[in-house]
C-alpha cells in the first residue's frame, strides 16, 4: 500500500536559496588576484561544498548548533572559510579575506532564492501539500525566510 505524500519540508541552504551570483563572481575575482590564478564559478562552488561535507561529524553539527547569535555566525563562516581558502591554497590576506567572506555569508541580504522557487513552491500548495523550511540553526536563517517572503507560500 502506498501512502499519500501530504507534507513537504525543504532546507532553504542550497536548496531554497544561493549566495548571490554576483556576489560569487566577486569573491572568485578575489581569490582568484590573490593567487594569481583564475578561480572559475564551479571550482570555488566545488570547494565551498566539500569544506561543508567535511562539517556534517556529528562534533560539527553540535557546533553549528552553538551557533545562536549573529557573533557567533560571523565567527563560525571566518573558522570555515579559513579552512576553503587554505584548500584554494590561499596564504596571503588570507585571514583578511576570511573575514571578509564571514561578514558576507552572515548577512541575509547577500542571498537569493533559485529560479522558480517560488513558482514552485506555489504550485505545491496549490496541490494541497502542506510546506514546511528550516535551516541548520544559523541565526540569518530566520532573515533569509522572512527576506524571501515565504511567509506566504508556508
Amino acid at each position: 500500500m502506498s501512502a499519500k505524500v501530504q507534507a513537504v519540508f525543504i532546507d532553504l541552504g542550497d536548496t531554497l536559496i544561493r549566495t548571490k551570483q554576483e556576489i560569487v563572481a566577486d569573491i572568485c575575482k578575489v581569490i582568484g588576484n590573490n593567487r594569481n590564478k583564475p578561480l572559475e564559478q564551479f571550482e570555488y562552488l566545488t570547494a565551498f561544498q566539500s569544506e561543508w561535507n567535511k562539517r556534517q561529524k556529528p562534533l560539527d553539527k553540535e557546533l553549528i548548533k552553538s551557533v545562536i547569535s549573529p557573533k557567533d555566525e560571523v565567527l563560525y563562516w571566518n573558522n570555515f572559510f579559513v579552512s576553503l581558502l587554505t584548500n584554494l591554497d590561499i596564504h596571503t590576506d588570507r585571514e583578511a579575506i576570511a573575514k571578509n567572506l564571514a561578514i558576507i555569508h552572515s548577512d541575509a541580504h547577500s542571498f537569493e532564492c533559485f529560479d522558480d522557487v517560488h513558482s514552485v513552491l506555489t504550485d505545491l500548495k496549490t496541490r494541497g501539500l502542506k510546506l514546511g523550511g528550516g535551516v541548520q540553526c544559523l541565526s540569518i536563517g530566520g532573515e533569509n525566510y522572512k527576506l524571501a517572503e515565504f511567509k506566504t507560500i508556508f
